[in-house]
């Protein structure tokens, strides 16, 4: 259409069809790693079997206000629920388990899952800023 015109529409044209081309793919490209990374955080997160850390970063999630503020909070509450994890999941091991083995048992295997958490959580944190 431009070409039967002049050439300067021509030109137009074609810089216009092109400005659209690039940002288009740059919009694709930025959705798809978005969603990769979103699919990823999840995924980490669900590995930590940590509820309380689970709600929190779902409470962050779906926060309209202060996204400025957002990244912080998410690498935040990472890094707490991380280091707060390290006494909280043996703790949590000696409740759930009745005799002196076992609670030896639960408390090992809290602490394997706290220490665990200590580096997916800040991890998660990161992903989801």
């Amino acid at each position: 259409k431009g070409i039967m015109q002049s050439p300067k529409d021509f030109g137009r044209g074609v810089v216009r069809g092109t400005l659209s081309l690039v940002t288009n793919t740059a919009s694709a490209f930025l959705t798809a790693a978005n969603k990769m990374t979103g699919t990823v955080g999840k995924s980490m997160a669900a590995l930590t079997f940590d509820h309380a850390f689970l709600e929190r970063r779902y409470q962050i999630n779906n926060q309209d206000r202060l996204l400025a503020l957002r990244p912080i909070q998410d690498i935040l509450a990472g890094i707490t629920y991380g280091v707060s994890g390290v006494v909280n999941e043996p703790m949590r091991g000696i409740r759930r388990n009745g005799s002196y083995q076992v609670k030896a048992k639960g408390f090992a295997l809290g602490l394997c899952f706290g220490v665990f958490g200590l580096f997916i959580k800040p991890a998660v944190g990161v992903i989801d800023a």
